[in-house]
């Protein structure tokens, strides 16, 4: 592509301003979050889990719209919407919360794209089991859902290449990227506690490899704490001791999209290599994969 057509490289850049953001996510993090669930004194893990199963019962009985097409209105909305939704569950996360907050932001901007495509799999799972979504299509943003095979995407505004050009970079395969492992969660069914602790794994294992040394070591015993809730759990509420199978397979699925994201974060610094795309964002480190 590259070498065919090297005159659409885009050297100038338009930028892309997401400050906005990072100012509506800071004030997220900044704020009170001892109102957001009753359970006052259940741990940070089942928090979470309470939390979700509260939003999971506002969705119910909800219609989910079908994208079919995504521009650049559709994209830059969908960042805004899931960038405020990933900030909005770490708020819920008590011991993230007592971090100082350049630490917040930056573990936040590192590590929403990886908990947002576990989270949205995992959705998927759900409306495969209540047989609400075929097994082509795939739960995108809040409310809605897409077949991959019959998305249209509009590239014009972000590169001078065609969508069939760079769709190799742009789109993953569909097996390895969705049917894999929305078949390997659908066997696991992981519940709200499991999905949050999942969550947490990998979002905190993925920032704790661009951190410094000192925050590498306060990730590691927020880790810690979260596998001693999780441990509590199976003993206490599963009444489960025998719980390493299970755990395993959790893991399983978390190095799945941990390599995942090593293979996208690859392809997006080629792009940047090679100047694929006509625009660059004001926080970069934010869009890592995307």
């Amino acid at each position: 592509m590259i070498c065919c057509e090297p005159d659409k490289k885009s050297h100038i850049k338009t930028i892309i301003d997401v400050s906005h953001l990072i100012s509506k996510a800071a004030k997220i993090l900044e704020s009170d979050s001892t109102c957001l669930t009753p359970y006052k004194s259940a741990n940070s893990l089942e928090r979470l889990a309470f939390g979700m199963e509260r939003v999971k019962s506002e969705k119910a009985g909800k219609n989910l719209s079908i994208v079919g097409w995504i521009g650049k209105e559709e994209s830059l909305f969908f960042w805004e919407q899931n960038f405020i939704l990933v900030a909005q569950w770490f708020r819920q996360f008590s011991e993230f919360t007592e971090l100082p907050m350049d630490v917040k932001m930056e573990i936040l901007q590192s590590a929403w794209v990886v908990w947002l495509r576990l989270e949205r799999l995992a959705e998927t799972v759900e409306y495969q089991k209540k047989h609400v979504l075929g097994k082509n299509v795939f739960a995108f943003a809040e409310g809605s859902c897409m077949n991959i095979e019959e998305l249209e995407v509009d590239v014009s505004w972000c590169t001078n290449y065609s969508f069939g050009q760079i769709k190799a970079l742009m789109v993953p395969d569909i097996n390895n990227f969705w049917r894999h492992p929305v078949e390997v969660l659908f066997k696991l069914y992981p519940t709200n506690t499991e999905l949050n602790f999942m969550l947490i794994q990998l979002c905190l294992s993925d920032a704790q490899k661009k951190v410094s040394l000192e925050i590498r070591d306060v990730i590691e015993k927020l880790l810690d704490i979260q596998a001693n809730n999780l441990h509590d759990y199976y003993i206490r509420k599963m009444k489960n001791p025998h719980y390493s199978g299970r755990l395993a397979k959790m893991m399983k699925v978390v190095q799945l999209l941990e390599a995942d994201a090593r293979s996208q974060r690859e392809k997006v610094r080629l792009a940047k290599v090679f100047d694929v795309f006509s625009f660059e964002f004001s926080h970069p480190e934010m869009f890592e994969i995307f």
